[in-house]
C-alpha cells in the first residue's frame, strides 16, 4: 500500500501498518537528502555561508559600518540589547550592570513595587515544604494544573 499525499501536500494516516510505512519512508527520504547534501558538498557550502555571514558581521561590528549594498541587496547591521530590570541585590551583584546602577526595589515605595511585581511559586521551596511534612501532596494537588504538550515521534537507531 503506497501512502499518497493529500491535495494539501499533507498525509492522512488511519492504520498502524500506514504508520510504520510512513515513518520508513520518512527515513529513507531524510537518507536520501542526506546523501545528495555529501555528493553535492551543500553541507559544506551551507558552513561556508555561516563562516562567511559571520566574518562579515564581525568586521561591519568592528568597523562601525551599519549598511552595505551591492547588486540588488542591502545589509544591514543590527545591534539588539536584551532589557533586564535589577530589581534586588541579587540582580545587582549578578548582572554587570554599570557603575552607580540601583535596584529597582529600591528606588520604588513597597506599595508601587506591589502594583508592578508578581509572586509566583518556587517549585523548589513547595517540595521542601511537603518533604518536611508543613504541607501535604494531597491538600495542594487541586491546585496543580498539567497542561498536555503535543506528541511527537522520534527515531532512534536499534
Amino acid at each position: 500500500m503506497a501512502l499518497k499525499p493529500l491535495k494539501n501536500g499533507q498525509y492522512k494516516i488511519t492504520t498502524r501498518a500506514q504508520a510504520k510505512e510512513a515513518l520508513q519512508l520518512m527515513l529513507e527520504k531524510e537518507q536520501a537528502v542526506s546523501e545528495l547534501e555529501e555528493k553535492h558538498g551543500i553541507k559544506e557550502m551551507k558552513q561556508d555561508a555561516v563562516e562567511l555571514k559571520k566574518a562579515a558581521t564581525a568586521y561591519m561590528d568592528e568597523k562601525d559600518i551599519t549598511a552595505l549594498e551591492f547588486p540588488g541587496k542591502v545589509a544591514k547591521l543590527i545591534r539588539g540589547v536584551d532589557e533586564i530590570w535589577i530589581n534586588t541585590r541579587e540582580d545587582l551583584r549578578r548582572i554587570p550592570a554599570a557603575a552607580g546602577a540601583r535596584t529597582l526595589r529600591s528606588i520604588l515605595s513597597r506599595e508601587m513595587w506591589m502594583q508592578i511585581t508578581k509572586r509566583v511559586v518556587d517549585p523548589e521551596k513547595l517540595d521542601d515544604a511537603v518533604a518536611r511534612g508543613d504541607i501535604s501532596e494531597d491538600e495542594i494537588s487541586d491546585a496543580l494544573y498539567e497542561k498536555p504538550r503535543a506528541a511527537y515521534v522520534r527515531v532512534f537507531d536499534d
